[in-house]
């Protein structure tokens, strides 16, 4: 013989003396998959937990189901991911634009966005600090009908200085050029 789960549903049967009626079933079918389902689910959690970008994953019912620490670094929130779950995501986005250098229009492109409910990729945020990041926007769903939402932002400060650097270069180096052929048509 080998071992397997089980599930016993035992029910008593009425008479004078104690009679029970049990129902054994074999659910090795159900244990597997949990345990595959709870492999996966960590997997992604630990995917998201890594990334070097500030993940939420909004649930269908427009609550919290996963940010991960990125998240609460940038937003300012709680320190353990953990407690945004849950919360209203309305409630996160409105705390999350007092930290923006235009927060209406943040509010009212969230909005847009999530009225879409299209991805979108490479939104600019620009944070009242100077930083500014990259919002992209994935809808999840499942047969079909909306599972939720995952927001992801990525500080691309750095790229945007380097950009802004070499703009002013280029605009440097064709001031000299002009002035040099200015200077060589006077002589």
């Amino acid at each position: 013989g080998r071992r397997f789960p089980v599930e016993l549903a035992v029910t008593a049967v009425p008479g004078l003396q104690p009679t029970f009626t049990a129902y054994i079933r074999d659910i090795s079918r159900r244990v597997a998959t949990d345990a595959d389902m709870k492999a996966t689910t960590q997997r992604l959690s630990a995917l998201v937990e890594n990334l070097n970008a500030a993940v939420l994953v909004e649930n269908e019912d427009r609550t919290i189901g996963l940010a991960n620490t990125h998240f609460c670094e940038v937003f300012d929130g709680p320190a353990d991911p953990d407690q945004w779950i849950g919360t209203e995501c309305t409630e996160a986005v409105k705390a999350a634009a007092r930290l923006l250098a235009d927060p209406e229009t943040f509010l009212r492109r969230t909005n847009d966005v999530f009225d879409l409910g299209q991805p979108v990729f490479n939104q600019e945020i620009a944070f009242a600090d100077g930083r500014v990041f990259e919002r992209d926007h994935i809808p999840i769903t499942v047969d079909g009908r909306n599972a939720g939402r995952v927001w992801v932002y990525r500080d691309v400060t750095s790229r945007i200085d380097v950009e802004r650097q070499l703009g002013e270069a280029r605009d440097n180096a064709l001031a000299a050029s002009r002035l040099k052929s200015s200077f060589l048509a006077t002589m």
